[in-house]
């Protein structure tokens, strides 16, 4: 397995927050004792409908083109010089 070019800086992507949110939200699920303080902010019912919508959304997040986070990604890459390079098309993002 090899890790994209520039990883350290991938937490830029927005289908990577959404995909830490969704991590969160499962481990907040997950443990009954977190439950209770995370319920006083957010309702069950609408964690629930969260953990329901966040696959679609990290779906939705990985097709959005974004330059932004595509360049400092690649500057990152650059700037290790042990790394390869990324390809500086933007239609070949890391996933």
């Amino acid at each position: 397995m090899k890790l994209i070019d520039g990883w350290k800086a991938a937490w830029r992507y927005h289908v990577v927050l959404a995909a830490a949110a969704l991590a969160a939200l499962n481990f907040v699920q997950a443990h009954p004792e977190v439950v209770g303080l995370v319920g006083q902010i957010l309702p069950a019912d609408r964690m629930k409908q969260l953990n329901e919508l966040a696959p679609l959304a990290i779906i939705f997040l990985r097709l959005i083109a974004q330059p932004k986070a595509t360049a400092a990604v690649q500057a990152a890459a650059a700037a290790n010089p042990t790394a390869p390079a990324a390809p500086a098309d933007p239609s070949k993002e890391p996933s």
